[in-house]
């Protein structure tokens, strides 16, 4: 929480800078970097789905037909597209956090950061916002999840290990798991997807390093199953 607040200059740093990039005109001038807090009902301002993406970008004096085409878009990325008259309060716990990050989006952050996203969702409200996120990654936009459950980080590209304020590592899921001495030092317990894993390739499953999700490692496991080497043992 207090990184994001010091992306978002919340906070200012006791020592160091942080640096932002120049933005043009209409967008993020002066916060180039969008901030989504764990609770969503906290930064929920409008009345409607509508008026809650669209306030953001009033406050940055966007022409309103401009503003249509921005609201409209960022609802269409997150899925909610159909839901512009409805209550933010109708919303589940799920949907108010795609409201909250499309009220971001629209403002055309150079950079998403997420503080805690997945704490006060269930499984299937998880998943679904997750894969809006992959989505949002794969158009080219940049997110910075900050999260204390290694669940959160099977998904991610790159991760950040920081205890008690120093950075102990910058690495891939993959290396992460594979360096126990990081993982006891910042008192990670690898996912149970994870050890899952790990407890197929014990028992002789040769799975590829970067089959990270349960999709990955059904798939792995069929490839697996159907060799003819595996087939033969």
């Amino acid at each position: 929480t207090t990184i994001a607040k010091l992306m978002n200059r919340l906070l200012s740093p006791s020592k160091g800078q942080v640096l932002f990039p120049e933005r043009q005109a209409n967008s993020l001038a002066a916060f180039p970097v969008g901030v989504v807090f764990a609770d969503p009902e906290t930064q929920i301002v409008g009345t409607t789905v509508e008026e809650d993406v669209a306030f953001g970008l009033g406050n940055l004096q966007v022409p309103s037909s401009e503003m249509r085409i921005r609201v409209d878009r960022a609802l269409e990325r997150v899925g909610l597209r159909n839901s512009v008259r409805r209550s933010p309060h109708e919303l589940s716990g799920g949907e108010q956090q795609k409201l909250c990050i499309a009220s971001i989006l629209a403002m055309e952050p150079v950079c998403l950061v997420l503080d805690e996203p997945f704490t006060f969702l269930d499984r299937t409200s998880r998943q679904e916002l997750l894969n809006v996120l992959l989505d949002l990654h794969a158009e080219g936009q940049t997110i910075i999840a900050l999260s204390s459950d290694p669940e959160d980080l099977v998904a991610a590209q790159r991760i950040l290990v920081l205890r008690q304020g120093m950075l102990l590592t910058e690495c891939s899921p993959q290396t992460l798991w594979k360096t126990p001495g990081i993982l006891r030092q910042s008192g990670i317990r690898p996912p149970d997807l994870l050890r899952f894993r790990l407890a197929l390739c014990q028992q002789g499953y040769s799975l590829r390093e970067d089959s990270l999700t349960p999709e990955a490692i059904a798939d792995e496991i069929g490839r697996v199953e159907t060799s003819p080497k595996h087939g033969a043992s």
